[in-house]
Formats: C-alpha cells, structure tokens, sequence
C-alpha cells in the first residue's frame, strides 16, 4: 500500500506540474526572448517586468522532467539515460526517433549498456504516452525551431528547455537532484511544498519524500510493485526491459530482504488465518488479528481464509489410509 500510494502521489506531482506549463506557456512571449538579455528585453517588451515574473510562461531548466516520471511510469522499460539521451531526428532531419504507423507508435531509442548489438530499445506507446510525446513536440516547437536556425544540434533531442531564465533553447541534459544543497532552491522548494500540502505532512516528511523521489526510484517502485502484484521475477524482467532474467540484476530492484520476505509470507498468511478463526467469536478479534478495518480484514478473508479440507473418496485411500 506505501508503494502504491508513494507512486500514486509522485505522479499527481507530475500530472499537476505538466497542467501548470500547458496553461502558463506563452509561445509568442518565448519567441520575442529568446537568446535576448533582460534590458533588452524589457525596451522590447516597453515593459520593466522582471524575468523571474516574465519566465513563469517559459519552459524552464525542470519543467519537462514532470514528463519523463509519467514515461516511465507507464512504461518502466524506460530509463532515464533512455530519455535524456532520446533523439527525435537523426542528422539528416528525419524524424527516426517517433515512429507512427497506422494502429500504434513507437519510441526508438538507444540503452547503451545493453552493449552496441542490442542498444536499440523499441518501446511500443500506450494511448496515454502518445498524448505525452505529442505534448512534448508541441510544448518544444518554438525552442527546437531557434537552435536549428542557429545551427545547434541540440534541436534534434526530445527534451529541451529554456535554462534557468527559460529564454536560452537548449537540450535537457541533467535531472533535478534531490541533493540537500538543491532542496534548499527553488526547484527543490516547490516540490517539498507541493507535498507538504498534498500530503498533508510535515516540512521534514515533505522533505524526506522529495529526497527520495528520482525517476530511478520510481522505477525500482514500479518495478517492486510489479512483482508483489504477479509473483513473478521473470515478468518482472521483460517489464523492465531485460533482455532476460538475471538475478543479480534484479537484486537492484528487488533486494534480497524483499525475497526473504516472500519465503516467509505463506507461514505469516497461515498463522493470521488461524488467529482469525480461533478469535472469530471473541470481541478482542481485531486486538488479536491487528486488522485496522473491516475493508482490511474482507480482503484478506476474500483472498486467504481457510477453506474446508474436501472430502477424500475412499476408493483413493487405500492402503495408504493411516498416513
């Protein structure tokens, strides 16, 4: 349930930072900006607007990572490297990296330590994700437009973003660090707000959630999630795009304690059937079984109370009827 729920909370971060930049963007005000300094942007605009107010319709230095959490989440295949790394055109200004074909889309993209043969790492979009990316195109079609006519190459990535003043187009190179140093900027600031009201928690449990909260993590979540949901490492491999099961490469995300939890789990489940049934009647039952509510105990009788042992033809006991 914690895992559910720090998921749950990190991508409401992430839906609501997206819908915060898709209503404040300002495409025409950017474009005036662009590569421009304040005084002359202020005589252009015959404005003395500072640029911390002018940038809120900018595309700043984090304002896309919000994107790459929801990537992720839907297809935890994807890794961050994948993303920063991600080209949408090659150099002959093809659009190779965002494949559409009648029914579907693609991403097509490079995880380099699966060695040169098996770098390129096709990911299948899901309705959702193609909205994300044609967000993304459309989000960045003025920046993209401003380095090709200054001939950087860096028009030729997915993410791009204006810097810390949002008006100098370049590529989206490195993450928000959840670094103490970094919590105490702006960036960090927010995020730590956000949660403190979100979360209706402390400052230092806000602060403790966003230090935690990288899109590596969220992968590893996502990745612990799917096996507590299926009980299976091997799928859980192939949803994380493994080009086949290792164990010491799942370690990572599924350490040895949560393995040994498992081996256990059976006998703990066992133990809270018999505590149920020999305290049914009682009324310290929900003393004895710790359940914190009905809907609790409803789902674990739903999923393992203890059924009647089935009657034994006779026929089948034969000889080894006393054992």
């Amino acid at each position: 349930k914690k895992i559910q729920n720090d998921i749950k909370i990190t991508l409401d971060w992430a839906n609501y930072k997206i819908e915060q930049l898709n209503n404040n963007y300002n495409k025409d005000l950017a474009v005036k900006c662009f590569g421009k300094t304040v005084s002359n942007i202020q005589e252009e605009l015959k404005t003395r607007t500072t640029i911390e107010k002018l940038k809120e319709g900018f595309i700043n230095s984090y304002d896309l990572e919000p994107f790459m959490f929801l990537l992720i989440s839907e297809h935890p295949q994807i890794t961050e490297s994948y993303l920063l790394n991600f080209e949408l055109y090659d150099e002959f200004n093809n659009l190779s990296g965002y494949v559409k074909t009648d029914e579907s889309a693609y991403l097509i993209g490079y995880k380099k330590r699966r060695g040169s043969e098996l770098a390129e790492q096709k990911v299948l979009l899901n309705q959702r994700t193609k909205e994300i990316i044609k967000n993304i195109i459309n989000l960045t079609k003025e920046y993209r437009e401003y380095l090709k006519s200054t001939n950087n190459d860096d028009w030729r990535y997915l993410f791009l973003h204006g810097g810390s003043n949002g008006i100098e187009p370049q590529r989206y190179k490195k993450s928000f660090v959840p670094a103490p140093s970094n919590l105490r900027i702006k960036e960090g600031q927010k995020r730590i707000d956000f949660f403190k009201n979100n979360l209706n928690c402390s400052s230092e449990e806000a602060t403790r959630f966003v230090s935690n909260m990288t899109m590596t993590k969220l992968r590893a979540s996502i990745a612990v999630q799917l096996y507590l949901e299926q009980n299976d490492t091997q799928k859980m491999a192939e949803a994380l795009g493994h080009r086949k099961y290792k164990p010491e490469l799942l370690s990572f995300y599924l350490p040895e304690p949560i393995l040994d939890f498992f081996q256990t789990r059976w006998i703990r489940i066992f133990q809270k059937g018999i505590i149920c049934e020999a305290m049914k009647d009682s009324k310290n039952f929900f003393k004895a079984s710790k359940f914190n509510s009905m809907e609790e105990l409803e789902d674990f009788m739903n999923l393992h109370s203890l059924k009647n042992i089935p009657n034994i033809q006779k026929d089948v006991i034969k000889e080894n009827s006393k054992d």
